[in-house]
């Protein structure tokens, strides 16, 4: 009776492994900032997410518009105002998206192979 209700844990445990895709939870947490994370129970690093991408997200806007300035000392027309304001908003965005998908890929990744040994 015993080995039988081992069989049912490990059934149970290793369902629960297939459910931590790592794809999923970096979609999720790009669709909303921290909800990849949550998908994964990492609680401390949603709530992270929530708050920190939106800061992140003003402030490159913040100082995008500097560094439009700026150049716009040397360089005088609206044209290159905008191409800097864009570009140095795309690289900072695309720097933050990076992060926001491959950070719980990598942890469920680590979630998934900490349970498999731990079943082992």
């Amino acid at each position: 009776m015993r080995y039988g209700a081992e069989i049912l844990r490990r059934s149970r445990d290793s369902a629960t492994i297939r459910s931590r895709n790592p794809g999923l939870a970096g979609f999720l947490n790009i669709l909303v900032p921290g909800l990849g994370c949550a998908y994964l129970g990492k609680w401390l690093y949603a709530i992270g997410y929530l708050i920190w991408v939106p800061l992140v997200f003003a402030a490159a806007t913040g100082l995008s518009g500097l560094a439009a300035h700026t150049v716009g000392l040397f360089f005088p027309g609206p044209v290159v105002n905008m191409v800097v304001r864009a570009v140095f908003l795309f690289l900072f965005r695309a720097i933050v998206l990076w992060d926001m998908f491959f950070t719980p890929y990598r942890l469920a990744e680590e979630y998934t192979q900490t349970q498999s040994e731990a079943n082992q």
